[in-house]
C-alpha cells in the first residue's frame, strides 16, 4: 500500500523538521515559529491516515478511539488557548507589529 505508507513517511519527515526547529525556536521570530509549529497539525492528519490505512498492527476500534481522543484534546486546548490569548489582548495587552 504505497499511498498510506507515503503519508507516514512524509509525516515523519515533517515531524522531524518541526522537532529540530523546536530546538532552535528562540532564534526564530514568534510569528515564524508559530507557522512552523502549526504544521504539526498537518503531520497529525498524515500520521492518522497512515495508521488507519497502512497496516493491520492495531485493532480498528482502539486506534480510532486514540485518534479521536487526540483530535478532541487538540480542539479543547486550541479553544482554551485562543480564549486566553484574546482575553489578554482585551485587557490591554498589545501585540507588536512583528508578532502579527
Amino acid at each position: 500500500r504505497p499511498g498510506p505508507v507515503s503519508w507516514g513517511i512524509v509525516s515523519l519527515y515533517l515531524l522531524a523538521a518541526i522537532q529540530i526547529s523546536a530546538l532552535a525556536a528562540r532564534s526564530f521570530a514568534r510569528d515564524r515559529w508559530r507557522r512552523i509549529h502549526d504544521h504539526a497539525y498537518v503531520a497529525f492528519v498524515g500520521v492518522s491516515i497512515h495508521a488507519l490505512s497502512a497496516g493491520t498492527d492495531f485493532a480498528r476500534f482502539p486506534l480510532v478511539a486514540l485518534i479521536s481522543a487526540g483530535v478532541a484534546i487538540a480542539l479543547v486546548c486550541g479553544r482554551s488557548f485562543t480564549r486566553t490569548r484574546s482575553g489578554a489582548l482585551q485587557q490591554g495587552g498589545r501585540r507588536s507589529e512583528a508578532n502579527r
